[in-house]
């Protein structure tokens, strides 16, 4: 390289200095990642999640049933959170 003149190339691919921010995976592996997926494996991860959620709101009702139920009709809006509850709970 040191004998070749400012103009010519030394006939290898000029090196390209890559952002640190661009991606550094092709079109082709984004498709074969997405036909690698396990869709029942996706399937079963979102139905746990879903029904941990379902969990997390009933005891959440049933909370919020508790401390309306304790407080009595004390309660400004004793009937209308009571309704609100059991429709809730219901829903589900």
């Amino acid at each position: 390289m040191a004998n070749q003149k400012f103009g010519e190339q030394s006939g290898k691919a000029p090196q390209v200095e890559r952002n640190e921010d661009s991606p550094d995976i092709s079109a082709k592996d984004i498709i074969q990642g997405i036909k690698g997926l396990n869709l029942n494996s996706y399937a079963t991860r979102k139905s746990i999640a879903q029904g941990m959620l379902d969990l997390a709101l009933l005891t959440a009702n049933a909370s919020q049933l508790k401390y309306i139920l304790t407080v009595g009709e004390t309660h400004q809006f004793y009937h209308l959170l009571l309704v609100l509850i059991i429709v809730s709970i219901s829903l589900q």
